[in-house]
């Protein structure tokens, strides 16, 4: 008898899970889903290509808009701060840039044009074993809520510490007076 009650269990389990709507398609998921996982996959694929940072996951915030939205990369490199700070600028304004061009999406923005502080963009750096580098270049940054972070690995707790921090807008026009460029008019992917 119990092994009847297991059987029926997992059948109404799977005609549940096989009733809900993949998230993969336009029709399966709530259109700022969709249009949410659409452009994070294409600018995934850019910047793999383009800055050899390759994405470990993504996310965000949508419960009725897109509030948020946040990508994880991870590069097989070591980094100083000037390099983590360049290359997390240089994503995080590309980022921007693929969702506010990318017009399906925009009626699902919380506001439009998105900004630095709708965004995550977060960066490790590490051996291509995964084994962080313990040498006091940076192992992780971040860019949220206006701000950049970069935290070391400790070599002997193997945990993160804080490095540095700076306000985003500074780091920009850090980036773009190294570069010569402007990113948020011009860096098309």
């Amino acid at each position: 008898m119990e092994g009847k009650k297991i059987v029926k269990f997992v059948l109404l389990t799977l005609f549940f899970i096989f009733m809900i709507n993949p998230i993969n398609s336009k029709e399966g998921a709530k259109p700022r889903i969709y249009y949410a996982d659409e452009v994070t996959r294409n600018f995934a694929n850019q910047v793999e290509k383009k800055f050899e940072l390759y994405c470990i996951g993504s996310g965000g915030s949508m419960p009725y808009d897109i509030r948020e939205i946040s990508i994880k990369f991870i590069a097989y490199r070591r980094a100083t701060i000037e390099e983590a700070r360049e290359l997390e600028v240089k994503v995080t304004e590309s980022f921007i840039n693929a969702i506010n061009s990318h017009e399906n999406i925009r009626p699902y923005l919380r506001e439009y044009p998105f900004n630095n502080k709708r965004v995550e963009v977060s960066i490790s750096f590490c051996k291509y074993d995964y084994v962080g580098y313990k040498d006091g270049s940076v192992s992780h940054v971040f860019q949220t809520r206006n701000k950049i972070f970069y935290n070391g690995e400790d070599p002997l707790t193997e945990q993160l510490y804080h490095l540095e921090e700076e306000p985003y807008e500074e780091a920009l026009k850090i980036v773009q007076n190294e570069s010569g460029h402007h990113f948020r008019k011009f860096n098309k992917f």
